[in-house]
């Protein structure tokens, strides 16, 4: 797993990794280079990149006992500049030792995602139709095929990309609904949504296959799938031109909330982020047709909720699109003491960082405020 770091991480990353005391110093004022951490690298191939990266100038960062093999393998943190990184994957290719042409591979191709990310012109922006009486910030009592149309319509006027409807609520306690309850809610509204805006994007929000069916064959073009399973990925291989994003979570909307112990956060998703697309692949389902969603404010506390978008660029290397669905969650209130009904700016600002950041589709309720920011940062960086 491979991790882009900023400036600020990087002294108590370098604490994590086990460098001697009189290093991170030294360490922490190059911290102005590229920094790209890897778990996991044995004794034998991190002495090798440490003196590769030394050699073209650059440096790595390791567990202080690597050099005298009393540690099996270390978490990493390689600096240098781009030019740096290229020369050291150029001088890595003659270097076929032990683990070494597997972790070049993923750096070049971490190094390739993250430099392609960076020139991303703009974010996809996913619009929030919820069609349930209970969601957290939205619920509403008559979410009639006309309301559903008026919702819609802003949605797109504001410059969704995509409109994600949900007929069945999974906020924190929410309990599951039949399958027919939910078509009920979904599926007129959906028709007249794609009838009246052709041009936009529709997904429908659903873990159940039969719903998920039904809107497929009613010209829904992208399943949002809480909770992932096999039938679902048989049914989406299925069709070529639907695409599906699937989340992270551990439970149901019901019980998430009492499963949030992990033994290590980003790698527990980052591995079943894995192992859902090695399933796919058995499915002959293509990467350019996922969508990953590490599932913000689904079975993580607080705290948790703000590690997974700080470290987001750990999930770059499994070579999907990122989507975030950060938008008025109760982190933002925990964290920074916002009540709801004020927390569209702060999921703005959150969402243009995270664009910054690299993540590929963002899914709000507010796409007008989270579009004026992105706009504002892209103006600050040209």
């Amino acid at each position: 797993m491979l991790t882009l770091l900023k400036p600020h991480s990087i002294s108590s990353v370098l604490q994590t990794i086990g460098c001697t005391q009189e290093s991170i110093p030294i360490f922490a004022k190059k911290a102005n280079m590229l920094c790209i951490q890897a778990d996991h690298i044995g004794y034998r191939e991190a002495t090798i990149l440490k003196q590769t990266f030394l050699s073209q100038g650059g440096d790595v960062a390791v567990h202080k006992n690597v050099l005298d093999h009393s540690v099996q393998d270390s978490s990493i943190l390689m600096m240098g500049t781009e030019n740096v990184f290229s020369l050291c994957l150029q001088s890595l290719e003659r270097q076929n030792y032990f683990q070494i042409p597997t972790i070049r591979a993923s750096l070049a191709h971490f190094l390739r995602t993250i430099l392609s990310k960076q020139k991303n012109p703009q974010p996809v922006l996913m619009g929030i139709l919820n069609l349930t009486p209970d969601s957290f910030s939205d619920g509403n009592e008559c979410m009639s095929t006309a309301f559903a149309l008026e919702k819609a319509a802003s949605l797109v006027e504001q410059g969704a990309d995509i409109i994600d409807i949900g007929g069945e609520s999974t906020r924190p306690g929410a309990r599951l609904i039949h399958e027919q309850e939910e078509l009920q809610r979904v599926l007129d509204p959906l028709l007249h949504i794609r009838k009246r805006f052709p041009q936009c994007k529709l997904s429908l929000d659903t873990h159940k296959v039969s719903v998920a069916k039904a809107g497929i064959d009613n010209g829904i073009q992208m399943i949002n799938c809480i909770k992932i399973s096999h039938e679902m990925i048989e049914l989406v291989s299925r069709f070529p031109s639907v695409e599906l994003i699937v989340m992270h979570i551990k439970g149901t909307p019901e019980t998430m909330q009492k499963e949030t112990h992990y033994d290590s956060l980003l790698e527990d998703i980052h591995h079943f982020f894995e192992s859902t697309l090695d399933l796919c692949s058995q499915y002959s389902i293509d990467k350019n047709r996922i969508i990953l969603d590490p599932g913000i404010g689904f079975a993580k506390t607080a705290p948790q909720n703000v590690e997974i978008v700080r470290n987001i660029s750990c999930f770059y290397d499994l070579g999907c699109r990122i989507l975030v669905g950060h938008s008025r969650k109760s982190f933002l209130g925990e964290i920074a003491n916002i009540p709801l009904p004020e927390r569209d700016l702060p999921t703005a600002v959150m969402g243009a960082l995270l664009w910054r950041e690299g993540v590929d589709i963002l899914r709000v309720h507010d796409v007008k405020a989270t579009k004026n920011a992105c706009k504002i940062v892209s103006i600050m960086h040209s």
